[in-house]
């Protein structure tokens, strides 16, 4: 049985109700009251009540309450009567229309006198299809300006409020409200008040829930639970300035969503879709005015364990948020944006589709132009986290971060913050593919960081701070990759990039790190790998000032391993391998003007250039040079402490087993060392040495089992070459301090030389002046040395050997001032030796033989004083010896002279000794078995021999002993057939003179005693003589002997 009432004139309405009748038929439990108060009609109302079933009320109690708290907290008044249709005032219309189960209704349209109920109309009905109306309560009060308000309940639990109040000043703007509740577990509350609101709930199915309150400027609020499951949904929009309007939309499952848009102005906009799961979404843009700026925040939400918030807070800046958390089957998603204003252009954009996404953005102010996007980017997205966070104190500016990912197990974190002032950071990360991880993190000015990696388990950090103007760029494809730049403050011009250029790039490892103090400058570093175990670092640091580092790796294929490490003024440094087992380590130190260079191209190489401080113009290079090279290690050590000065080191190695190795040192002071080592070929092997004054070095190695040393100690004016082309060559100079004018120079004299090992060592202990010492060798087995000590003082030792040909050895070994030696050999079987030692003034030797010359030996040695000493040695079996002794030099000369001319087995020797003043010697051969032998003795003041021999047997043997001194002089001659001379002098004023020409001559004088006077002449035929003087009388003598034929 249905019960209606139906009153379109509030005249009659009131006269029922308040005389207490009725004009309708009712069930037991229902209950109906409709007011409509006013002199004559109150304008234009119409009331509609109709109730059909059980518990029905219109309701005039709001079930016994007095009010109706909402879930904003605050309580609304229901009056009078609490309503069951009340009227008051403007084009009110309004309808209860209930059938079944325990329903309730009240509408309340005030106006108190022409201060609301505008063009009010209000509808609730409660249980229309299929007749439900479970235990359902409906509410509506409206108080002013163009009101509209509809509630539509159908079945279960439902409850609906609606509040509008309106600005109560008739100004025909404003409110609207539509619910429309279908089934199950619902409530819906809207409360309005102030300026152009509009509401609009639409919610089935499902244990629903929602509630939208909004107070103040051009509200609009929207929800939508489309069908199914445990919704609560909630709007709040509240402030007294403009922009309001947030829409909801929700499809499936756990959903729950809360928009909040709060404050003191802004252009508030929200907008949030939610479809499948455990979906949650909360917004929340919160103004404390600077007139709040316009916010906008969007989210999107589409399947499984989803969660999204967005935060826009502070006064002022230009928010804008966005998430989409998007397609088919994407995973336990979750997504953050807290936007924190003061002025900051701030925009977030989080775009996340499948698997185990996370994305986080945080954007903090004063001010900057902040903006931050990730999208995770799709291609079978796999474990990916995204954290953003901006933390901004600054007048204006850029501050940009953008991440995509895509594939794989990725993950980034992206935090900058700076200081106020400057134009700020910009970000990129891009991970498509594999277990990417990128972090950067960026404080101070002028920054921009990017990564970009492509595949395999690839790790990046980039860490840079404040407040140089950084750069730094890391780009990873495939491989085992890891990244890391940090730079560091405060100034400094800084760059880094790693690349791991691709092509089948492998095990890399990359890392700069650059921490820089300086005003201004330049830092700059570049890690370029491809292909095969590749492992790169540069470190570089600088105190304040200078202009900093550069350094560069470039490591294409096979071994890598590169490190760099730099400190102090004015570096560069440059490492480039180019395959093999190939390592290089370049350590700088400050404060120099340093430079390094390694190139490497192939084999087993290895690098190493270490360079140190204070000071010094130091410059390094290696280059182990191509086409073909072996099985090279190269070492440049250079350690500086000089005021300003030269310091350079080069080493050039192509093919073969080369090894190089360059030490350097010297104290402060000085235009400082040089070196160059270049090995084409062979077995390599040099090692330089150099420590001290304006020292110079240079090896060349060009083929066979070339070793070669060379060590140069200070403070002389060193300089050492060796240079050595061919065969079983082997080198070392060593050359040593305290002063001197030291030159050493080794050639072993190229096309096709042979077994050769020359030494040369100078052991110098002087204040000033030369020391030289050179060594020259072509062809067969040459041995050379050179050996050379001097006290202090002097213009110091000179020695040369040069030996073409043959089974050559030749030794000097000089100690002492002013000594001079000289070894020049060619052909045949040659040795030759020189010895000089000191104390003398002077001492001069020299050993040469001519083309063609045969089984040569030569020896000189002199034990210093004023000696000169020669041997000349031109062909067949040749020796030649001269001993000469004379320990004190202010005794006077000593010369001898050796000539052996063109012929047979000659043999020569000169001994003069000591303590006399001047001694002279000559011998000269030529042809035939010749030999020749004088011995002068000591203690004599003059003493002089000249013997020749030309021709057949010839042998002398000639004796001069002075013993007590004066004046001895012997001349011996011989020209052809078999001659011999025998010849013996002792004491004081002997003279002697003997010449024989021709066929079977000899000859035999003896004498000792004074002043004698003999001259022997023999020519032709079986010539023979002898003569045996014992202790003539000091006046005595004046022989002479001659024989003719």
């Amino acid at each position: 049985m249905r019960a209606k009432l139906s009153v379109s004139s509030i005249a009659i309405a009131f006269a029922i109700i308040s005389s207490g009748s009725s004009a309708r038929a009712q069930q037991s439990g229902n209950s109906q009251t409709i007011i409509q108060a006013d002199e004559e009609t109150r304008r234009n109302s119409t009331a509609t009540i109709e109730q059909d079933g059980r518990e029905n009320k219109a309701d005039g109690t709001f079930r016994g309450r007095e009010s109706v708290n909402l879930f904003n907290g605050e309580t609304v008044d229901l009056a009078p009567n609490g309503a069951g249709i009340y009227q008051d005032g403007s084009g009110s219309t309004a309808t209860i229309d209930q059938f079944g189960n325990g329903n309730a209704a009240a509408i309340d349209q005030a106006d108190s006198v022409e201060g609301g109920a505008d063009s009010s109309t209000a509808v609730i009905k409660q249980g229309e299809s299929g007749n439900e109306a479970r235990d359902s309560i409906a509410y509506i009060e409206q108080a002013g300006d163009a009101s509209e308000a509809t509630i539509e309940q159908n079945g279960r639990r439902n409850q609906s409020f609606g509040v509008q109040r309106g600005n109560l000043s008739g100004s025909q703007t404003g409110n609207k409200q539509t619910h429309t509740i279908d089934g199950n577990d619902n409530s819906s509350e809207i409360f309005q008040d102030g300026i152009a609101n509009e509401a609009d709930v639409t919610l089935t199915g499902s244990r629903n829930t929602g509630l939208i309150s909004q107070t103040a400027q051009l509200d609009r609020a929207s929800i939508s639970a489309k069908s199914g499951k445990d919704n609560r949904i909630e709007i709040s929009q509240s402030g007294s300035s403009e922009g309001n309007n947030a829409d909801v939309d929700v499809n499936g499952a756990d959903n729950d969503v809360t928009i909040a848009q709060n404050g003191m102005g802004g252009q508030h906009e929200a907008t949030v879709t939610q479809a499948g799961k455990r979906l949650t979404a909360d917004v929340s843009q919160t103004d404390t005015t600077q007139a709040g700026e316009g916010n906008l925040a969007t989210i999107n939400q589409n399947g499984r364990d989803s969660s999204a918030t967005s935060l826009q807070n502070g006064s002022g800046g230009g928010n804008s948020a966005q998430i989409a958390q998007e397609g088919s089957g994407s995973r336990r998603l979750d997504a953050l944006i807290d936007q924190d204003g003061d002025g900051g252009s701030n925009k977030a954009d989080i775009d996340q589709t499948g698997y185990d996404q996370l994305a986080e953005i945080t954007q903090n102010g004063l001010g900057g132009g902040s903006v931050a996007a990730v999208d995770q980017s799709t291609d079978n997205t796999r474990l990916n986290a995204a954290r953003i966070t901006q933390t901004v104190d600054a007048e204006n500016g850029t501050d940009e971060v953008d991440v995509d990912q895509g594939g794989n197990r990725n993950t980034a974190n992206v935090a900058q913050s700076r200081a106020s002032g400057g134009t700020g950071n910009t970000a990129t990360v891009v991970q498509p593919g594999d277990s990417g991880t990128a972090d950067i993190d960026q404080s101070g000015e002028g920054q921009l960081a990017n990564v970009a990696q492509n595949g395999k388990l690839a790790v990046a950090t980039v860490e840079q701070s404040g407040f140089g103007q950084n750069t730094a760029d890391v780009d990873q494809a495939g491989k085992q990759n890891e990244g890391t730049i940090r730079q560091s403050g405060a100034g400094g011009g800084s760059i880094a990039g790693i690349d791991q250029s691709t092509s089948g790039i492998s095990e890399s490892t990359a890392t700069i790190v650059q921490a820089i103090d300086a005003q201004a400058g330049t830092d700059n570093a570049d890690i370029d790998q491809g292909g095969n175990r590749n492992t790169a670092r540069v470190a570089q640091a600088r105190a304040e000032g200078g202009t900093g580092n550069t350094a560069t790796i470039s490591q294409p294929g096979n071994d890598g391993k590169a490190e760099i490490d730099q400190s102090g003024q004015s570096q560069l440094a440059n490492v480039a391998q180019s395959g093999k087992l190939a390592k290089a380590t370049v350590e700088q130190s400050g404060f120099g003007l340093n430079s390094a260079d390694v190139d490497q191209a192939g084999k087993n190489n290895e690098g190493t250039i270490r360079q140190g401080g204070a000071g010094g113009g130091s410059i390094a290079a290696i280059d182990q040079s191509t086409s073909g090279i072996s099985d090279n290690t190269a070492a440049i050590v250079q350690m500086i402490d000089a005021e300003t000065g030269t310091d350079n080191a080069d080493i050039d190695q192509g093919g073969n087993r080369n090894m190089a190795d360059i030490a350097q040192t010297r104290a402060n002071g000085g235009t400082g060392n040089t070196a160059t080592i270049v090995q084409p070929g062979n077995d390599g092997k040099a090692d330089i040495d150099q420590s001290g004054e304006s020292q110079l070095a240079n090896v060349a190695q060009n083929g066979k089992f070339a070793v070669a040393t060379v060590e140069q100690s200070g403070f002389g004016q060193n300089t050492a070459d060796i240079d050595q082309a061919g065969r079983q060559n082997e080198g070392t100079i060593r050359q040593s301090g305290a002063g001197g004018g030291s030159e050493g120079s080794i050639d072993q004299s190229a096309s096709g030389a042979s077994d050769n090992t020359a030494t040369i060592v100078q052991a110098i202990d002087a204040e000033a002046g030369t020391d030289n010492a050179d060594i020259d060798q072509g062809g067969k087995e040459n041995r050379a040395k050179v050996t050379q000590t001097r006290l202090a003082g002097g213009t110091g030792s000179n020695a040369s050997i040069t030996q073409p040909g043959r089974k050559n050895s030749g030794t000097i070994d000089q100690d002492g001032s002013n000594l001079l030696g000289q070894i020049s050999q060619n052909g045949a079987m040659n040795e030759a030796i020189i010895e000089q030692a000191g104390e003398g003034t002077a001492a001069t030797a020299s050993i040469a033989t001519g083309t063609g010359a045969d089984s040569n030996f030569a020896r000189i040695i002199q034990d210093s004083g004023g000696t000169i000493a020669s041997i000349d040695q031109t062909s067949s079996r040749n020796s030649a010896r001269i001993t000469q002794v004379n320990a004190q030099p202010m005794n006077g000369t000593v010369e001898a002279d050796i000539d052996q001319g063109s012929g047979e087995r000659n043999d020569a020797e000169i001994d003069q000794a000591g303590e006399g003043t001047a001694r002279v010697a000559t011998i000269a051969q030529a042809g035939s078995e010749n030999r020749a032998f004088l011995e002068q003795g000591g203690d004599g003041s003059t003493i002089t021999a000249t013997l020749q021999q030309s021709g057949n047997r010839n042998y002398i043997n000639a004796v001069q002993m002075a013993d007590g001194g004066n004046n001895l002089a012997l001349n011996l001659q011989q020209q052809g057939n078999n001659n011999r001379i025998e010849y013996e002098q002792r004491g004081f004023e002997l003279g002697g003179e003997v010449s024989q020409d021709g066929n079977n001559n000899f000859v035999d004088v003896t004498q000792t005693g004074s002043g004698y006077d003999v001259a022997i002449t023999q020519e032709g035929n079986g010539l023979s003589f002898t003569m045996t003087y014992d202790g003539p009388s000091p006046t005595g003598g004046g022989y002479t002997v001659t024989q003719t034929d």
